[in-house]
């Protein structure tokens, strides 16, 4: 998978400078990609121009360049509970967090 540098989009907005990007997340058990916006600063006789707040998206958008791992895929909450959680719970904890009575037989 191309890794890309994002640089984001820097505007003004109500009153606001305000950085627009794109983000890889997980929805519906799929990897899509997101647009976020974020407000950084309000405009002001410091922040007049979108040179004067470009550091301050570079800081917001830092962790989102530097992170290498991206999700190949989404795992979904019945899946985690299956394949980590009983197992771990099972080993770990009392019989009645798993399965009600030990003698029951039931299981979640």
């Amino acid at each position: 998978m191309r890794r890309t540098n994002q640089a984001g989009y820097v505007m003004r907005h109500r009153g606001w400078w305000v950085l627009r990007y794109r983000e890889r997340v997980g929805v519906g058990g799929k990897v899509e990609t997101v647009q976020r916006a974020k407000r950084l600063v309000r405009v002001d006789a410091e922040h007049k121009t979108k040179a004067s707040v470009r550091d301050l998206a570079k800081r917001e958008l830092e962790p989102l360049n530097r992170n290498p791992a991206e999700p190949l895929s989404v795992t979904k909450l019945t899946d985690f509970v299956d394949r980590v959680y009983l197992p771990f719970a099972k080993q770990q904890k009392r019989p009645s967090t798993t399965g009600g009575t030990p003698n029951s037989g039931r299981t979640i």
